[in-house]
C-alpha cells in the first residue's frame, strides 16, 4: 500500500528512542541501525512543510525513506535532506525549552534570534492554518520588518518591545 502523507506546522523537538533494530547471527548480535528519535518513515513517501524538527535525544531528526520536503523546514542536524524552497538544514533552531507559553499544551518557544522566525512559505496568512498551536494568530511580525510571515514550526513567535520610561 501507497501512503502519501503530510506534516505542516509541526515542531517535533527533543525526542528520543532507545529502539535498535539488531539481527542474531550465530549467537551474535549486529547493530543493523538505531532508529531516529524525530521522524521515521518507513514507506510511502512522507512531505514536510513549515515544519522544524530539532533537537532530538538519540538517534537523528529524520530517518528511513521517503521524507519529502514541500519548502520552508528547519532541520538542525542536516539528517532529513532537505532541499525544498527556503529549507534550512544543519542550523541551529534556536528553541526555548518545552512549558507553557499559552494555550492549552506545552510547546517549544523560538527565541529572538530563532532563524525559524517569519521564515516560513510567504503564501502563509491567506490559507489554513490561520492560528498556531495556542491558538494565537498567524502570522505575525515576528522580526519587525514591516512584514507579517508565518514562522516555521507549530508556534507563530510574539516578541514584547523592550520599553523603558526615564523620567
Amino acid at each position: 500500500v501507497y501512503k502519501r502523507q503530510t506534516v505542516a506546522f509541526a515542531t517535533i523537538a527533543d525526542n528520543s528512542t532507545g529502539v535498535e533494530m539488531d539481527v542474531v547471527t550465530d549467537g551474535e548480535a549486529t547493530i543493523l541501525a538505531e532508529q531516529t528519535g524525530g521522524v521515521w518513515n518507513e514507506a510511502g513517501t512522507l512531505n514536510l512543510s513549515n515544519t522544524l524538527i530539532a533537537a532530538q535525544g538519540e538517534g537523528g531528526n529524520c530517518g528511513g525513506s521517503g521524507v519529502n520536503s514541500q519548502g520552508y523546514n528547519l532541520d538542525d542536524d542536516g539528517s532529513c535532506t532537505l532541499a525544498g524552497p527556503g529549507d534550512l538544514s544543519d542550523v541551529d533552531a534556536m528553541l526555548a525549552s518545552l512549558s507553557n507559553y499559552g494555550g492549552e499544551t506545552p510547546t517549544h518557544a523560538l527565541l529572538h534570534d530563532s532563524p525559524a522566525v517569519d521564515a516560513g512559505d510567504p503564501a502563509c496568512g491567506g490559507s489554513e492554518p490561520e492560528w498556531d498551536q495556542r491558538r494565537m494568530a498567524r502570522p505575525v511580525d515576528g522580526d519587525a520588518d514591516g512584514e507579517a510571515r508565518c514562522d516555521m514550526g507549530a508556534v507563530e513567535a510574539v516578541f514584547e518591545a523592550d520599553v523603558s520610561v526615564q523620567g
